[in-house]
């Protein structure tokens, strides 16, 4: 069930501005709590909603077409995708282990992404442990996907 609360304006505030949930709560004074629930329920419709239209799985005719316009754009050839990523730094969970534990000496959770010719995304995997790295991640993401299809 989603709820709708004031138009909706506080909804579009967190996603556009990533406010912190109590910020929001005491904006339009409702709880924290509350405010976390109900992104969480419209975070999972969206998400369901728009995932196969706008990152799709891709197929091999996809990667042939990324490898031939970063050829013609770039003039890189045999390339399929450039992937970057980021650490994001966070506390350690009690009995985390050292899984989130990373070569930089914190805690982190990896964000990971494969873009094409146009920066648009191919991949992206969101929660890796943070001492993977990053080939380790990416052939995780391979596998799932390979998996999924």
């Amino acid at each position: 069930m989603i709820y709708l609360i004031n138009g909706n304006a506080w909804v579009f505030r967190f996603f556009s501005t990533g406010q912190s949930f109590r910020s929001l709560a005491s904006s339009f004074r409702m709880d924290h709590y509350i405010v976390g629930r109900i992104v969480d329920q419209i975070d999972d419709v969206l998400w369901s909603r728009l995932l196969s239209k706008h990152l799709s799985v891709p197929d091999h005719d996809r990667f042939l077409y990324t490898a031939v316009s970063c050829h013609e754009r770039w003039n890189f050839p045999n390339v399929s995708g450039c992937i970057d990523g980021k650490h994001v730094r966070l506390k350690c969970r009690t009995n985390a282990g050292s899984l989130f534990y990373n070569w930089k000496h914190f805690f982190s959770v990896v964000l990971r992404g494969v873009a094409d010719s146009e920066s648009g995304f191919i991949f992206i995997n969101i929660g890796a442990f943070g001492k993977q790295s990053d080939c380790d991640t990416f052939l995780v993401l391979l596998c799932i996907t390979s998996w999924k299809t």
